[in-house]
């Protein structure tokens, strides 16, 4: 799993190359022996392939590290699990809810542009991909909705956290809450 990159290395070196350097998978991502890591565009006989792969950390697991979603998938990961039938604990689905919102409006309130760093002189010289608010919203929420389709506790308190989500986001993050909220309005309509 690509866990994280030496972005200031990676910066300096694409600027002496006259280089832009592209990390192909996302950080979180598994990879397997011959995936591609990097895309460079500019002169590649300053930046050889073993420098580049020097410059990625990978382990066994997703770290929070640069893996921001990886927070979400934990806790959607929690309220899932608790709504399995075997465990049936809406309750404990209910409170990862309540800290899925929490990190649902830190993110909602940041600019999530394309990972882009620049060096000194302002030009581009590295980019990673980066999760959208759509999919932020959609890790949070999908599985819940799905698993939590028969709880009435859930469906409430998913409906809560969009539509508080919706009024405290700037208006053009609410079109992926509406998508949301539809769907939640869907799902309860097939069960209740």
């Amino acid at each position: 799993v690509v866990q994280s990159a030496d972005t200031r290395a990676l910066i300096e070196r694409a600027a002496r190359a006259g280089a832009v350097i592209e990390l192909v998978p996302r950080f979180g991502d598994l990879i397997t022996l011959g995936s591609p890591l990097f895309r460079v565009a500019g002169d590649r006989d300053q930046i050889p392939d073993e420098w580049l792969r020097g410059t990625v950390a990978t382990g066994d697991e997703r770290t929070m590290r640069q893996d921001p979603a990886f927070a979400f998938r934990l806790l959607a990961d929690i309220s899932a699990k608790a709504l399995s039938p075997g465990v049936n604990d809406p309750t404990t689905s209910v409170q990862a809810l309540d800290q899925i919102e929490l990190l649902l409006r830190q993110v909602a309130g940041r600019r999530l542009a394309p990972g882009a760093r620049r060096d000194t002189g302002g030009t581009v010289r590295f980019w990673y991909r980066v999760p959208s608010w759509e999919d932020y919203l959609s890790l949070a929420i999908d599985e819940t909705r799905h698993y939590g389709e028969g709880s009435m506790q859930v469906m409430r308190r998913l409906r809560a956290l969009l539509e508080d989500l919706r009024a405290a986001v700037p208006d053009f993050r609410r079109p992926a809450i509406d998508a949301e909220l539809d769907l939640l309005a869907s799902a309860a309509g097939r069960v209740f």
